[in-house]
């Protein structure tokens, strides 16, 4: 196999009941995983195998230092793939061989990181199911990775579809899963139990054939590890039997308890080990001969001794008394030179006045005594009267109040703009809507044509008839046409149907309506827009005369 998907493949690393596990490479991202293709369940559902995708979907969001993180997830020819990130290092089987003078105190940190990822991976609902040595690697930091999760849920479908595949390992399962019923957090904490207690000790917890170890971990207790080794402490034994229960409502309920219980046992043995290594190594000679010359030392005082201060000419600020009584024990003599400050951090920080309010706050007192340092010197005139006299009160000074401060300008200009711009925008919003108005009222009044005036001769009346004689008879008399509307011959037959005949017709006066559309078709007897109006018409004076 070259390729799976878009991974190159590398080496093929082994395989297990679940499928064939490849060292590959993303070419795009330069990154090395390991891709796991799993081994095809005969009669799979469809709804099955959607809701095992769903399953590893929820794996692959598990993201913690102690799991191995699931990058990418597809389906291929040989089946479905599962590409996780490469851990370096070796696997707990391995690392327990590299390493057998390990002591017990780290190889209970080792089991403890184990216990902190399932602690994570639980806390989202998700259980690992098939916890085995081989699913958990150590690098040279002694850093655990959990490796495969969401592949119980694959074994389970080939278990139940009557496969029985090769390499299964049944030696790490709980009494319920062996008995077929569904894993849950509390099975991951019975298969950590069996790994600690071989771990621990070196040996598994049950000794019998392959084929019978499913039946000795239903019906078999192991040996209490203290048996095999007396330096065992009482607690890890109770605490690996207490994983080890049959039933799991009896069993350990979280993997945080796991954790904290095995922390708890690994400093205790750190602290026996270091007290162990303390009686082991007795004081030296040396150290025997100088003991009783510092027992002889005198104790170092607490109280600040006094020291003359010569009255300075300036006011002394109270930090250069604090720090004068603090040296107190440190003799001095007044001929004594200061030491040499090479650094500028080291200088004697500048003199400064007190003040009124600094000695209100209440008298300075001595950081490491606990007593009340002397009062400042009272400081006076060159004519001899004191130039300053500290007040006694204890009281705070009253605060003034606070002064209003006149807005500054930069924010009443940022304000005036801020009005400015809204006022143009909501100008440019109006006029906007405005010219649409017009717009449409200028779109509707070009369908509305004004009455043109049309100037007309006058026409002479003709002269009536003239009487019968007597006894002829009269000529019936004829009707007298309708008035109609004149068209004017000037105006485009296509202006007058869209404009006096639409305004005709919209106000029901249809028979004036009519008479215009006949004027047009007799100029145009073909105009499709004329015979359309005067259909229209027509159907509305049915239309009329029907509501009559």
């Amino acid at each position: 196999m070259k390729s799976i998907g878009k991974y190159q493949v590398i080496e093929e690393l082994g395989g297990s009941a679940a499928g064939k596990t490849y060292r590959v490479r993303d070419a795009f991202r330069n990154r090395e995983f390991a891709a796991k293709i799993l081994q095809p369940v005969p009669g799979l559902s469809a709804e099955a195998k959607e809701q095992f995708c769903r399953h590893l979907a929820a794996c692959a969001e598990l993201t913690h230092h102690h799991i191995a993180k699931i990058s990418d997830l597809g389906e291929v020819e040989e089946g479905i793939f599962v590409a996780s990130e490469w851990r370096a290092g070796t696997d707990l089987r391995q690392f327990a061989k590299d390493n057998p003078e390990l002591p017990l105190d780290q190889r209970l940190g080792v089991i403890a990181q184990v216990a902190e990822g399932l602690a994570f991976a639980h806390s989202r609902g998700i259980a690992h199911g098939d916890l085995k040595p081989g699913n958990i690697f150590v690098d040279t930091g002694r850093d655990v990775g959990i490796l495969d999760f969401g592949i119980a849920k694959w074994l389970q479908a080939l278990l139940a579809a009557g496969s029985r595949p090769e390499g299964l390992v049944a030696g790490y399962l709980a009494p319920e899963q062996v008995l077929g019923q569904p894993f849950d957090a509390r099975s991951d904490i019975f298969a950590l139990g069996l790994i600690l207690y071989e771990f621990a000790c070196g040996k598994y917890p049950f000794s019998a054939d392959p084929g019978l170890i499913p039946r000795e971990i239903v019906h078999s207790e192991p040996e209490p590890l203290r048996k095999l080794d007396a330096q065992v402490p009482d607690e890890l034994d109770r605490l690996i039997a207490h994983a080890l229960k049959k039933d799991p409502e009896q069993r350990m309920q979280t993997a945080e308890d796991f954790a904290s219980g095995l922390y708890l046992v690994a400093r205790k043995l750190r602290r026996s080990a270091s007290s162990a290594a303390a009686a082991s190594n007795p004081p030296s000679v040396e150290q025997l001969a100088i003991a009783p010359l510092v027992n002889q030392l005198p104790p170092l005082t607490t109280e600040p001794v006094p020291i003359p201060l010569a009255a300075p000419a300036a006011a002394v600020e109270p930090l250069a008394l604090q720090v004068a009584v603090e040296y107190a024990p440190v003799q001095q003599t007044p001929d004594a030179t200061p030491p040499v400050r090479e650094r500028p951090q080291d200088a004697e920080p500048e003199a400064r006045p007190w003040t009124a309010r600094s000695y209100a706050a209440g008298s300075p007192r001595s950081p490491v005594s606990g007593t009340d340092l002397p009062k400042p010197p009272v400081v006076k005139a060159p004519g001899g009267s004191p130039e300053f006299q500290p007040p006694r009160s204890f009281l705070r000074p009253t605060a003034p109040p606070p002064v209003k401060m006149p807005p500054k300008k930069g924010k009443f200009a940022k304000r005036a703009l801020i009005a400015a711009v809204s006022l143009i925008l909501a100008a440019g919003i109006v006029g906007s809507m405005v010219s649409r108005q017009k717009l449409r009222g200028s779109e509707n009044r070009i369908h509305v044509v004004t009455a043109v005036p049309v100037a007309v001769e006058p026409v002479a009346k003709p002269s009536p008839p003239p009487a019968p004689a007597a006894g002829e008879a009269r000529a019936p008399k004829r009707a007298e046409p309708a008035h109609e509307e004149a068209v004017n011959p000037e105006i485009p037959a296509k202006q007058v149907l869209n404009g006096a005949v639409r305004t005709l017709w919209e106000s029901g006066r249809y028979a004036q309506a009519l008479a215009l559309v006949n004027q047009v078709l007799a100029q145009d007897p073909s105009d499709e827009d004329a015979r359309s109006w005067k259909k229209k018409i027509r159907e509305a004076q049915a239309a009329e005369a029907a509501l009559k």
